[in-house]
């Protein structure tokens, strides 16, 4: 798909994951929107981002919810992710996707295993 992961600076809370437009993303063909899988991926991708990015497992995604606000152009979109909270078995990460014009164009929420059972071996700490 393209995704650029743009490394987090030290102190910051968040990740971005940056995803260039590319006519393959649109929902049909001629259309001028992206199509809503596209962004869904985006936000279960920075989630994960979000994980690694405090020294979390990249655990598999247990639930997401995404919330399409306004239509996605056909466009570059930046999703910024956050963790909200870490515990022993569960991770969540809350995610924004934005637009080149800084609209905000949908959220979501990533539920993730982090329980050392359902990481894969060669991810485990």
């Amino acid at each position: 798909m393209g995704f650029q992961f743009v490394p987090p600076r030290p102190g910051q809370d968040f990740v971005e994951v940056r995803l260039p437009f590319s006519d393959n993303l649109r929902r049909m063909d001629g259309e001028a929107v992206l199509h809503g899988g596209v962004i869904a991926t985006m936000i279960d991708i920075a989630g994960v981002w979000a994980l690694t990015g405090v020294g979390g497992p990249p655990g598999p995604t247990v639930d997401m919810r995404v919330d399409f606000l306004r239509h996605a152009a056909c466009e570059a979109h930046l999703a910024r992710a956050r963790v909200v909270k870490m515990g022993r078995n569960f991770a969540v990460t809350d995610v924004r996707i934005t637009d080149e014009h800084d609209r905000l164009v949908a959220i979501g929420r990533g539920l993730f295993s982090v329980s050392p059972d359902h990481i894969p071996p060669h991810l485990r700490p």
